[in-house]
């Protein structure tokens, strides 16, 4: 009989083991097709589920089953998994606020626990697959912020299509910029001779129209840029929860054509909240409309810019 008992014990901790183990496969396999090409050196692959449950991106119960995924801000560049709907137990996933490109796969029915999905943010498309429509009656999704093209207002409610950007196609997600280095074909331009800065700086747009005098559209200008950083500007859940804050600093070129390329994270507080700052500038490339660039000599030049976005807590 003891050998027996010592027989089904071992089987039940094989066959957890091998649950386990495939459970931080897939794992591994979801996160590595969400970050896509441009690598988050922050996100470790997983070398076990214990590993993955003590992240700040995965959330496990207490038998190591992921419930809860939170990669937002992460500068997923990728597309979403299929093999993410394999999560059964899942409860929450948060993908927002990256540059997630593509469809949504069906599958979303076989989640029977999930009760929350934000995919706000991103550079998602229509179609939309009919069990997620479905799944929309008894779940929270936030699709708000895609390029998600519909005109089925009972829709935008179900899902919160809401501020879909470049569903005109005026900009293609290839101008967004989410490496920590950046690359040999994207680098600043270097240039040790000593130039006279611009006569006149860039200026966001929304004031052209406005018959102003230079410096009455700068101040226009400037107004115009407050108000798109705060309408867009999204304190990060881990670091709101964890009290991260400071000034983060975001370094671009407004080029001689008003685009705006060579955006990077000069200065991290802490945290997300550098990916944050970087989202919001990558942001104003699919306004649809360009930056008035800045002059010199009478003539359009690039012009390096630094911003600055302070995180604060009240």
């Amino acid at each position: 009989m003891k050998i027996i008992s010592l027989l089904v014990l071992f089987l039940i901790s094989h066959i957890s083991l091998a649950q386990t183990t495939g459970q931080v496969e897939l794992l591994n396999g979801i996160i590595d097709t969400l970050v896509g090409e441009y690598k988050n050196k922050h996100i470790p692959v997983f070398n076990n589920i214990e590993q993955a449950c003590n992240s700040e991106y995965v959330f496990c119960d207490e038998n190591n089953q992921v419930i809860a995924l939170d990669f937002e801000f992460c500068n997923l560049n990728g597309v979403i998994p299929a093999s993410l709907f394999r999560l059964h137990r899942i409860e929450h996933i948060n993908l927002s606020y990256n540059y997630l490109q593509g469809t949504i796969p069906p599958g979303v029915e076989n989640l029977k626990k999930i009760k929350t999905i934000n995919l706000a943010g991103n550079f998602l498309e229509a179609p939309l697959p009919v069990d997620l429509i479905k799944t929309g009656r008894r779940v929270t999704i936030n699709l708000s912020k895609n390029s998600i093209a519909s005109n089925n207002k009972k829709l935008h409610r179900l899902l919160s299509i809401t501020n879909q950007i470049n569903v005109k196609s005026c900009r293609h997600p290839d101008s967004i910029f989410v490496h920590d280095t950046v690359n040999d074909n994207k680098v600043l331009p270097q240039n040790n001779e000593k130039k006279k800065p611009a006569e006149r700086m860039p200026l966001f747009p929304g004031c052209e129209e406005k018959n102003l005098e230079y410096l009455e559209l700068k101040t226009c200008a400037e107004t115009q840029l407050l108000r798109f950083v705060q309408s867009n500007l999204v304190y990060p859940y881990y670091e709101r929860n964890n009290n991260i804050q400071g000034k983060a600093y975001v370094q671009f070129m407004v080029q001689s054509n008003g685009e705006i390329a060579h955006a990077k994270v000069v200065k991290n507080p802490g945290g997300r909240l550098g990916n944050t700052a970087l989202w919001v500038v990558n942001r104003m490339n699919y306004t649809c409309q360009p930056w008035t660039p800045g002059q010199k000599d009478g003539k359009d030049v690039d012009v390096l810019f630094t911003m600055p976005i302070h995180f604060r807590l009240n």
